[in-house]
Order: C-alpha cells, then structure tokens, then sequence
C-alpha cells in the first residue's frame, strides 16, 4: 500500500490575520520527499522534525483534515525557508510549485505555510 501526501499552501487574510488556503498542491509520491519532510518512509531524517497541525487552520484545509479522518498522519508543516532547504537537498516538480506560490505571498507581506500530512 503506498502513501500519499496532502499538501496546502496557506497565508495570512490582509484584514484580520486569519489564514486563508491559497491551494492544494497535488503532490507525486517521492518516498525521499516525504522523509526530508517529515521522516515518512524516506531514510533521511528530517530537516524539521513533524511538529503537528498549525494552530489557526484555515476553514478549507481544517475541513479536508476532519474528512482525512483516522488515515491522516505525521501532520506538520514548513516555512519557506525551510522548504527552500527541503528542495536544495532534494528538487521535486510538484514542491516547486508549492514554492513558487509561498514566495508570492511572503513578497506580499502574508506569512505563507506549507501545511501537510500523509495518508495510507
């Protein structure tokens, strides 16, 4: 059975600092990924070990983890920085993406996460 991630681009609301999803980023199985992320079924050990669910879900993302249900695990989530220094050990197309809108909105003044977690 393989595994599956779940990732989502995040960022500040202008008006009341509330979170807001920018979009989910579909994401190719890449087992060397997952373990730099998140230590999941790669072996490397991540560069940020697996801190949970952020604090302040936007309504999207905190819907389609309650629908995730039981299957979700190893929950977490990157700074641009940190994915910066994911990618820099381990390019990937999908995550680049992902990359390329965290830098938007963090040129904006907006904060941007990376929010994710695994399935089976």
């Amino acid at each position: 059975m393989g595994c599956d991630i779940h990732t989502f681009v995040e960022y500040k609301l202008w008006n009341d600092g509330g979170m807001r999803t920018g979009c989910e980023i579909w994401v190719a199985r890449d087992y060397t990924l997952f373990g730099l992320m998140a230590g999941v079924r790669g072996s490397d050990l991540p560069d940020v070990p697996p801190r949970g669910i952020p604090d302040g879900l936007s309504d999207e993302v905190q819907n389609e983890y309650i629908r995730c249900g039981t299957d979700a695990h190893t929950e977490s989530w990157l700074t641009l920085g940190e994915l910066t220094t994911v990618l820099a050990r381990h390019p990937h197309r999908d995550m680049e993406l992902a990359r390329t809108l965290m830098n938007i909105t963090d040129q904006q003044g907006r904060d941007p996460r990376l929010v994710f977690w695994f399935d089976n």
